[in-house]
């Protein structure tokens, strides 16, 4: 009779035993599961974080860069409808030549300076190459009337700015070798007499913004 006792008293405790150890495996395994989670959920929270920082870092920087060009071509264009112009309201090709040789060599960041007249046809071009400024000829100045940033400019109003795509130079009609990308930065011109007298284009590298872009990225 007492081990009959015995034995209900065991299978009793065991069931006690297992009454008492369900709910706490499964409040274990629960707080398992929302440690894991709450760690997980946090890293993908802080890598999110830190990918919305690199982006938004990067793209500081890209602005900057757009924002320094645009005051370039404000302060040349401003210069040359002021220094650039006679009484007679005609163009002064080598003051503007002069002028804008000398903002090339200083800025050291165009690829190219031109001026253009209201036909499309270049009248100033200081090209940088090799690290130095190289006025180019007359009889080496182009026809840009059928560019597409040329038409667009020339339909500006006073104190707007024409901002090309990226995208491939051409000269002579032909894409320049070695490959070289770039964005225009252009502004309708007015002389003296508050009269349109062409454009001024800024060629900025392509690979110089794409590398700053990059480099603002991987630094963080």
């Amino acid at each position: 009779m007492s081990r009959r006792n015995g034995s209900v008293m065991n299978l009793d405790w065991l069931k006690q035993f297992i009454a008492i150890l369900i709910p706490f495996a499964a409040t274990l395994a629960i707080g398992a599961y929302v440690h894991y989670y709450t760690i997980s959920e946090t890293e993908r929270v802080t890598w999110e974080s830190s990918e919305l920082l690199n982006v938004g870092l990067a793209r500081s920087a890209l602005n900057r860069d757009l924002s320094n060009v645009i005051s370039d071509l404000i302060f040349l264009s401003s210069y040359i409808e002021r220094q650039g112009f006679g009484e007679d309201g005609e163009l002064r090709a080598h003051q503007v030549e002069q002028l804008s040789y000398t903002f090339i060599k200083e800025k050291r960041l165009y690829d190219q300076v031109r001026f253009l007249d209201l036909e499309g046809h270049e009248r100033v071009r200081v090209n940088f190459a090799s690290g130095q400024p190289q006025l180019v000829s007359p009889d080496q100045l182009q026809d840009k009337s059928k560019r597409y940033y040329f038409m667009e400019t020339m339909a500006l109003n006073p104190g707007e700015i024409y901002i090309s795509p990226l995208d491939l130079n051409i000269e002579e009609g032909k894409i320049e070798r070695p490959i070289k990308s770039v964005m225009r930065f252009a502004v309708p011109i007015y002389n003296n007499l508050g009269l349109k007298k062409g454009i001024l284009v800024l060629n900025y590298l392509g690979d110089r913004l794409l590398s700053d872009f990059n480099r603002a990225a991987a630094n963080i």
